[in-house]
């Protein structure tokens, strides 16, 4: 798809560029798209020279970006025997959310080696070795967690219940495994080094480190895009095609319609902040930025009367037309105000 839109792009003498995410980044495709065109895409922290990069810059050594809450910091690469420039970025939002995430599996590793560890220290072994080799295993698995400290209890029993007499024969040994354990604060603290980070890479070494920053991040505003074409409210679901011809045919007529969606939410959005004007959000709060799904719903219940005079039907008005309506069809333009107050 790259290499047919590259000979289209090569008609243009506008600078273009491919913003993709990771899953594109792998050396073939490297390879083969750079002479083509120029791109800019995430790279996975799958890649080990990636995962080191991550883990080694402290944000102490990045500078700050013109985007807030974003930081970074550049590098050279050769990745695919391409030269490229990688920044690692740091986003403050990120790191919160991922902090928050990392926090409840820490909670959520304890509760489970807690649980884990009842049933473990309440198990009899036959000989130590035993218990303290599947008790290693177990703690293997944690991921922030390790044992502070290990007690062996050696048992006398001889089958029967209650405690042995004095004189009782043929005692056997087993042996329980007590166990401590607390945070693994070392292996947390790499944890929460790595969070709210990330690489993107380009192969246009000359552009702006800022810039390079913008353009992926605009890739966001397109995901957001699709994810509403895939929401059920847009009953794309509820449609059978058999033909590969008619469901191209589909997503071509979705696609144009996220198209008219999306300039009439910039036309908006650029009327309110001209004007400084606002209408309320989903909770009645004022927002300059709404989305055209929410002005969409806001919109339901309008009907148009029509009226019939001898025979002909004329248009008579709009019902249930209220002041939020008539001032977002105003801040919209007046062709919108004409099919609406008619």
């Amino acid at each position: 798809m790259i290499k047919k839109f590259s000979k289209e792009l090569s008609k243009e003498n506008d600078e273009a560029y491919f913003v993709m995410d990771s899953a594109t980044y792998i050396e073939d495709n490297v390879k083969e798209i750079s002479p083509l065109v120029k791109w800019i895409s995430r790279v996975p922290e799958t890649i080990s020279e990636a995962k080191k990069l991550v883990e080694e810059t402290s944000i102490e050594e990045m500078s700050k970006s013109s985007i807030e809450g974003y930081s970074y910091r550049g590098y050279t690469n050769s990745y695919g025997g391409v030269e490229q420039k990688w920044l690692v970025i740091f986003s403050e939002k990120g790191y919160d959310r991922e902090i928050k995430t990392l926090n409840k599996s820490i909670g959520k590793e304890r509760e489970n080696i807690e649980t884990g560890l009842w049933h473990f220290m309440n198990t009899e072994f036959n000989c130590q070795e035993d218990g303290i080799s599947e008790l290693n295993n177990k703690a293997a698995k944690w991921k922030y967690h390790k044992i502070s400290d290990v007690n062996v209890e050696e048992v006398n029993k001889t089958g029967k219940r209650g405690r042995p007499k004095k004189d009782t024969q043929d005692l056997k040994k087993v042996y329980k495994i007590k166990v401590g354990f607390e945070k693994d604060e070392m292996r947390i603290g790499r944890e929460k080094n790595k969070k709210g980070k990330f690489i993107v890479a380009t192969n246009d070494i000359k552009l702006d480190d800022n810039e390079a920053l913008k353009e992926y991040k605009g890739q966001q505003s397109v995901e957001r895009g699709f994810r509403f074409l895939k929401d059920p409210l847009f009953f794309a679901s509820s449609v059978f095609l058999k033909k590969p011809e008619r469901i191209v045919s589909l997503g071509m007529v979705m696609v144009l319609s996220l198209l008219i969606y999306s300039v009439a939410q910039f036309k908006l959005r650029k009327a309110l902040k001209e004007c400084g004007e606002t209408i309320p959000d989903q909770k009645g709060k004022p927002t300059a930025k709404p989305t055209m799904r929410r002005v969409f719903q806001m919109f339901e219940g309008i009907s148009l009367l029509i009226k019939l005079r001898n025979g002909v039907e004329r248009i008579a008005g709009m019902l249930n037309l209220r002041e939020i309506h008539r001032k977002i069809l105003a801040l919209l333009g007046k062709s919108y105000e004409k099919m609406y107050l008619c």
